[in-house]
């Protein structure tokens, strides 16, 4: 990122621009067959842009399979739009073809081989994230840099900290965050209070004295006194039965445990992170114990919130495999970004593990399980319904034969033969269409 984008991106997340009825966000190319482009963003700040690979553009990328002059990006009275500029390979939003069409948050632009995401801005904004990289922290979306913002200056302050969001999302590497940035030189410990049996969650969480309960054969200090100035965890806090929460809330506020079966107090010193995937308001959760931890409340947003963040996690979890980086299709690629992912960044690690393999040979269409494929026809389906009322546009033929050409690695009989025409047909609707041949063989040469 150049001084003068990262100037742009800092002032946009900050202020914010465009119609006052969508946040602050950018584009940033998430794939794209020139590796190069891959990270480049532009802000959604008011100014209309003109993508493609002309030099000439605002927004350029330097892939050989998008026009010069491909689609222009503006601000409307009810938000961004974008229109394809009759380019020879079609814009498409979501998999689906457009000529012009909204630019929601969160969703997916194709153009050529590159696909870009409607990138957000998080509400605590701030200048670009340059510090070096926290382990498992795999962030490219501006809604996780500015958690990260968030957690640090959590981490330097005081007060209990509870994490919110799905289950799956990371709340634990959030924490680490946390434990890496404070200034505390205690231990760290993390639970899973789920896992907790509830007979015994007392002593999990206080210890217990010897002989305070059947098979209490030794004295335990339980997490408290294990995490003594320093930080505790305790993840899915709202599993915990009322009773123990009780428990919890009186140590936090007094800094005294009592262990179980002993008569006295302990004093410690220990900062509670907790995380939560319940409502603070559901059923089960003392709301006076969301109040001792509300000093700072953090989001960690869903998947499908972040998607400028689904390949490159996909990539990290994939090279923990296999030891390499995996080579991806644009279909497979686009794939992962349309999913909806319910099970969030544990779904994208198991898919990871699923089709660990060769990292020469690209991960295409066919390594995906079958409920991909399910989704994937919907929106082809979707997209052909939408077709039948509306006057059928030209980029759809254009992306025809561009997906004939790409298959048939730029042979003109196999791409007719595909297309179902003659080849002088094919040659007739490339000019018509303004496809050069050359491109998709100098592709093919580079595969």
């Amino acid at each position: 990122m150049t001084e003068d984008s990262a100037l742009a991106l800092t002032k946009t997340c900050e202020h914010g621009s465009g119609p006052p009825n969508q946040r602050p966000a950018h584009l940033v190319v998430v794939y794209s067959s020139k590796r190069e482009a891959i990270g480049l963003r532009w802000p959604l700040d008011g100014e209309a842009m003109i993508f493609g690979r002309a030099r000439t553009v605002a927004a350029r990328i330097s892939d050989e399979q998008m026009s010069k002059q491909h689609a222009l990006v503006d601000v409307g009275r009810d938000g961004w739009q974008v229109h394809d500029l009759g380019s020879h390979n079609g814009t498409f939003m979501d998999g689906r073809p457009v000529g012009a069409a909204p630019v929601p948050l969160g969703h997916v632009l194709s153009m050529g081989s590159s696909l870009l995401v409607v990138d957000p801005c998080h509400p605590y904004g701030g200048p670009p994230d340059n510090d070096a990289p926290e382990p498992g922290w795999i962030a490219e979306s501006e809604t996780m840099r500015g958690v990260r913002r968030l957690l640090i200056r959590a981490a330097h302050a005081s007060g209990g900290i509870l994490l919110t969001g799905p289950t799956g999302v990371g709340k634990e590497v959030a924490a680490e965050v946390v434990v890496r940035h404070s200034p505390r030189r205690g231990s760290y410990r993390a639970a899973n209070c789920a896992a907790f049996e509830p007979t015994v969650a007392d002593s999990e969480l206080f210890g217990h004295v010897k002989g305070a309960f059947t098979g209490a054969d030794r004295p335990s200090d339980g997490l408290f006194q294990a995490a003594d100035r320093g930080i505790l965890f305790l993840d899915e806090l709202g599993e915990l039965n009322p009773g123990v929460q009780a428990k919890l809330l009186r140590a936090a506020e007094s800094g005294e445990i009592r262990r179980v079966g002993a008569t006295a107090t302990t004093k410690v010193d220990v900062r509670l992170v907790a995380a939560t995937n319940r409502r603070v308001d559901a059923d089960g959760f003392r709301s006076d114990l969301y109040a001792r931890l509300c000093t700072w409340v953090i989001e960690i947003p869903a998947l499908s919130e972040r998607r400028a963040d689904i390949l490159p996690l996909f990539e990290y979890f994939y090279e923990a495999e296999v030891g390499a980086k995996p080579t991806m299709s644009r279909t497979f690629a686009e794939a992962l970004l349309l999913n909806p992912w319910p099970h969030n960044a544990r779904g994208l690690r198991n898919l990871a593990r699923r089709v660990a393999g060769d990292p020469e040979r690209p991960l295409t269409e066919r390594d995906l399980p079958d409920d991909f494929h399910s989704r994937l026809e919907a929106l082809r389906n979707d997209g052909r319904a939408a077709a039948k009322h509306s006057p059928p546009l030209p980029n759809e033929r254009r992306r025809r034969i561009h997906d004939a050409l790409v298959n048939a690695k730029g042979n003109v009989s196999r791409a007719a033969e595909q297309l179902g025409i003659d080849r002088t047909k094919l040659y007739r609707e490339a000019d018509k269409y303004g496809i050069e041949f050359d491109d998709y063989r100098v592709e093919a040469k580079g595969a």
